[in-house]
């Protein structure tokens, strides 16, 4: 295909069940020239050597360990370590050298159903699942998006980066979304980004899904079978919007 290659990027330091099951899910729906690098800690390495299906994608290249000094914090706190982290240049640095970037979590998976494909979405600097109205005040006007699954251009991430380091007074998310246009960065609009990824609120079978709940949780999890590879996995309604990790 005439994409060029990118990588997709999840930082995860726990032994999950899940872990290979989100990670099988992205490959199965990115470019086949595309890698992932799975950020890990020290403590599930072998976790992830003893996965035969993780191991065939990192005898074929498309698999990238790094291993990075791990979180040890309260999960309550673990949304600002990485807010530091994906503020920082020199974790970017340490990202294969693309520049589109996929950033998703344990809690995002791809939606085989949908009529949004992947290759839709390139042409953004930045992109992820439109914010509940209710947040705009806060966004201060910019309803994009949720940095739990995102495509980023490194090029503008780091520019942003240069120009308007980060104070630890937003989410990473936050920063990216209504900054990155202080850089020419494209900040993908609502219509777009919900076709994108979506995590409950205004979903029109998105291409994947982030952390869903909410009232359309059923109708998610029957528009979207992989739904169930994610908390909580269909069995219930999930509580009204959390902030957990």
């Amino acid at each position: 295909s005439n994409i060029s290659s990118g990588v997709g990027v999840i930082i995860e330091f726990r032994s999950n069940n899940y872990l290979v099951a989100i990670i099988l899910n992205v490959f199965h729906n990115i470019p086949s020239n595309w890698s992932i690098q799975l950020f890990h800690g020290s403590s599930n390495y072998e976790f992830i050597m003893n996965s035969t299906s993780l191991l065939y994608f990192i005898k074929i290249g498309r698999l990238i360990l790094t291993q990075l000094p791990e979180y040890t914090g309260a999960s309550s706190q673990r949304h600002l370590f990485l807010n530091r982290l994906l503020t920082n240049e020199s974790f970017w640095k340490r990202v294969i050298n693309v520049e589109k970037i996929l950033f998703f979590q344990l809690d995002t998976v791809f939606c085989s159903n949908s009529p949004y494909k992947f290759s839709d979405f390139l042409e953004w600097d930045y992109i992820g699942a439109p914010w509940p109205y209710s947040w705009i005040n806060m966004t201060g006007g910019s309803l994009v998006g949720n940095g739990g699954f995102s495509l980023r251009s490194r090029s503008k991430t780091l520019a942003l980066i240069k120009t308007k380091p980060y104070s630890l007074s937003i989410y990473e998310d936050l920063y990216f979304g209504k900054y990155m246009p202080l850089v020419g960065g494209k900040v993908a609009p609502f219509e777009i980004a919900q076709k994108f990824s979506s995590e409950g609120q205004h979903y029109i079978n998105s291409m994947a899904i982030h952390k869903p709940f909410g009232d359309n949780y059923g109708r998610i999890c029957q528009l979207c079978p992989e739904a169930n590879l994610i908390p909580p996995f269909c069995r219930s309604q999930p509580p009204p919007y959390f902030f957990s990790m």
